[in-house]
């Protein structure tokens, strides 16, 4: 089995973040690698319950914030049991340095998925997630990278290019990364799947745990932003079900008959696999509802905030279920899953194939 060392985002309290970590190391002990997640923590990307802030509205806020500190303290403790169950790490280096002078040992290094390629971080977490500490003689590769842009600035274009020619092999999630790496380095990337796709649905629900207190059919809303609220209960009354909704702030705006502030990562998995219809603004909201072929709606004012979902709504010819008003049209059009997860398996194939080739 060979030796594999992840670099990406496990930390956070992002229900995306968390799983994509999870699956991306599931997925390749699966392909035959002992894979470990490099357990890089420095100070400054740490996550606290009441966040600084330095603005008198985002003082007010964290006031906001106070009213709901319990959930908030159990969603983290939630967080953190499922990471010390299901991820596999390395020792704890605590800055980039660290990872310069004792850089974890592996037979190949890979970074990815999400943001990683980001060209407006700090230096020294540039360096680390784009693994400039590994040793040139170990083959390293991007999985699933994101640079969350579709311009690179001047400035950053020479320092970018410069750690993306190190890499012996790229693959992006957006093809807007295929882009911007054959224009800063004539390299070609592949496009690869979210790791979270990368496992079907029997595979999460082995990771589920429920969340007690629902009723048995309801709408899930899970919101990031409020662009969907009028939608999610719109479609709550037509369907004359429950609303749900999976959210961090301390408001209910939308009016839902259960607001859930502490799910943890499992919890999340089973909110979604029980729920009737989904409501979300998320791209990992998108995904979990393609993985346990549920019907939904992805809701944004504008294009540009949902680049990653429409990349992959188009592969799959499910384009309209991403809408930017209220209509509610695209509702009464019920996806087919059949040929969706048809086309979803040649996909994933592919990106298995990417994998494999460094695997083995």
């Amino acid at each position: 089995m060979k030796k594999t060392a992840i670099m990406t985002f496990h930390t956070a309290k992002n229900y995306g973040a968390l799983l994509q970590a999870y699956a991306l190391q599931e997925n390749l002990k699966k392909l035959g690698a002992d894979a470990r997640i490099i357990d890089y923590c420095p100070d400054d990307i740490q996550y606290s319950l009441i966040p600084y802030e330095k603005t008198f509205r985002g003082k007010l806020r964290n006031l906001l914030v106070l009213l709901h500190i319990l959930e908030k303290r159990r969603k983290f403790k939630k967080f953190d049991d499922f990471s010390k169950e299901n991820l596999i790490i390395t020792d704890k280096y605590l800055s980039t340095q660290a990872l310069y002078n004792n850089p974890p040992k592996a037979e190949l290094y890979i970074t990815g998925s999400d943001q990683v390629f980001n060209p407006n971080r700090q230096t020294h977490k540039k360096q680390a997630y784009f693994l400039d500490f590994t040793p040139i003689q170990t083959p390293k590769i991007s999985y699933a990278a994101s640079f969350g842009t579709d311009h690179i600035e001047e400035k950053y274009k020479a320092e970018i290019a410069g750690y993306l020619r190190k890499f012996d092999s790229l693959s992006v999630r957006e093809n807007i990364g295929i882009k911007l790496i054959s224009k800063l380095t004539g390299q070609e990337a592949s496009e690869t799947l979210d790791p979270t796709l990368l496992l079907d649905a029997d595979s999460w629900a082995q990771v589920e745990r429920p969340y007690k207190g629902l009723p048995q059919g309801y709408v899930l809303y899970y919101r990031l932003l409020g662009v969907g609220d009028d939608v999610a209960a719109i479609v709550a009354e037509k369907l004359k079900l429950p609303l749900v909704m999976i959210t961090d702030s301390p408001q209910n705006k939308v009016g839902a008959d259960f607001v859930i502030r502490d799910a943890g990562p499992g919890e999340f998995l089973w909110l979604y696999d029980n729920a009737e219809f989904i409501i979300t603004n998320s791209f990992h909201g998108v995904a979990f509802s393609l993985i346990f072929n549920k019907q939904f709606l992805s809701c944004d004012k504008q294009k540009s905030t949902q680049i990653r979902a429409l990349n992959l709504l188009e592969q799959l010819d499910l384009r309209s279920k991403i809408i930017f008003s209220d209509t509610l049209l695209e509702m009464e059009n019920t996806i087919n899953y059949d040929s969706v997860n048809i086309s979803l398996k040649k996909i994933r194939e592919k990106s298995n194939e990417f994998l494999l080739k460094w695997i083995n």
